[in-house]
């Protein structure tokens, strides 16, 4: 135990000694999702928003009345509205400078009131979608609006097209008392409704969307998984520079030299571990139920990488190999385990195979932990699984320092 002592103490020294390793451990993974938060945001702050501009030839009431309906409700926070001339509409299109362009045709007012043909045109940025087809989706709207309503009050509306000037006092009393009887008629159909159509809910609500939470256990582990090849590379680095032999031609064994070396690594996965949740959970409002659990599951899966990545390193002859094949195995790992592509995004077929991988079954089991959805009996299970990968591991890697790195 002594040995495994002074070893543990001896490789966290060198460790802390080197704080620009141990920070980029951590800070890859975290700046990555802080440049996703940053980029997308939470999701209730995600809304598109463009500039729409209109051309109005017509500057008439009903002309100016279908501008506005751009700046009714949640449209005011997507469209900024600029009235511009045409051809300087044209022109800002043509170098993508807007969402769209309406233009209203001078004669749109009286064409509308006279139930006559009018023909708005709106031009569209190639470069984007979801916005240009709100503000198509409005115009079809208010089309309908217009049919709508000459079937409800056509002859008032044609009547108030055909003055060409202002109405007498007769015309407006006859058509007062019209739309006085058109709405006595449609008043009985209206309030109360004689219909009550009743939509049931058949499908479960959307869950929101937020690349936040969809990427951090990945990227958490990631930061795992880079300490423990990084903390494996100095294998290398003390058997060429021959302090393994040395110490082990003292009462020192290759398993007390590995256990304190994977103790030191468990303890800078533990650091990581902590400030990763710490970081998700104040700066991202990550939901993390079980603070300490999830603290315990990365280090614990900390232990585990390292054992492995010990082992893959003292495989190779050389310490280039041993970077190459740790990198062999690391990278699709983490990519096919969701480190780097989250897995309720993949393809259902390849998400089935990485929840399977080790690093898709870890990480898939730390969102158990952090949404506060793991049993307890299902805990006792995982880590006992852990602990039993991490100890075969660094029994393999035992053997293999025996082999590789001391003498026969």
């Amino acid at each position: 135990m002594r040995q495994v002592w002074l070893t543990f103490r001896k490789d966290l020294t060198r460790v802390l000694r080197d704080p620009v390793a141990l920070a980029a451990w951590a800070a890859i993974p975290l700046s990555i999702l802080l440049l996703l938060y940053f980029l997308f945001g939470r999701p209730e702050g995600v809304q598109p928003h463009g500039r729409l501009l209109v051309a109005d030839e017509d500057g008439s009431l009903l002309s100016r009345g279908l501008a506005s309906a751009f700046q009714q409700g949640p449209l005011e926070s997507m469209f900024e509205l600029e009235r511009v001339e045409a051809a300087a509409g044209r022109a800002r299109m043509q170098k993508g400078g807007a969402t769209a362009l309406l233009i209203i045709p001078k004669g749109f007012g009286g064409a509308v009131l006279a139930n006559q043909p009018a023909r708005v045109r709106l031009i569209k940025n190639p470069s984007q979608t979801i916005l240009p087809g709100i503000a198509e989706e409005v115009l079809a709207i208010s089309s309908d609006a217009v049919f709508y309503a000459h079937l409800m009050a056509g002859e008032q509306l044609r009547t108030l097209a055909a003055m060409h000037q202002a109405p007498t006092d007769a015309q407006v009393v006859a058509m007062s008392l019209a739309v006085h009887r058109l709405v006595t008629d449609l008043r009985r159909y209206l309030s109360p409704p004689l219909i009550d159509l009743d939509t049931p809910t058949t499908t479960p609500p959307r869950k929101q969307f937020d690349f936040a939470v969809l990427f951090f256990s990945g990227l958490a582990f990631l930061s795992i998984l880079f300490m423990a090849r990084g903390t494996s590379a100095d294998l290398w680095q003390e058997h060429t520079s021959g302090t393994l032999r040395r110490l082990c031609m003292s009462a020192a064994t290759p398993a007390a030299i590995l256990a304190g070396k994977a103790l030191a690594a468990g303890a800078v996965g533990f650091a990581i571990s902590t400030v990763s949740l710490a970081v998700g959970r104040l700066a991202l409002s990550i939901p993390v139920a079980n603070f300490p659990l999830a603290t315990l599951w990365l280090t614990a899966a900390g232990l585990a990488a390292y054992c492995l990545m010990a082992l893959l390193q003292m495989s190779a002859s050389t310490r280039v190999g041993g970077d190459l094949v740790s990198s062999f195995f690391l990278f699709p790992l983490a990519m096919l385990g969701g480190s780097f592509f989250p897995l309720d995004t993949m393809p259902a077929s390849i998400a089935v195979v990485g929840r399977a991988s080790p690093v898709g079954w870890a990480v898939t089991r730390l969102q158990s932990i952090m949404n506060g959805t793991a049993a307890r009996a299902d805990l006792a299970v995982w880590f006992a699984m852990m602990g039993a990968a991490a100890g075969l591991c660094f029994l393999m890697a035992v053997v293999q320092m025996r082999r590789r790195f001391l003498p026969r």
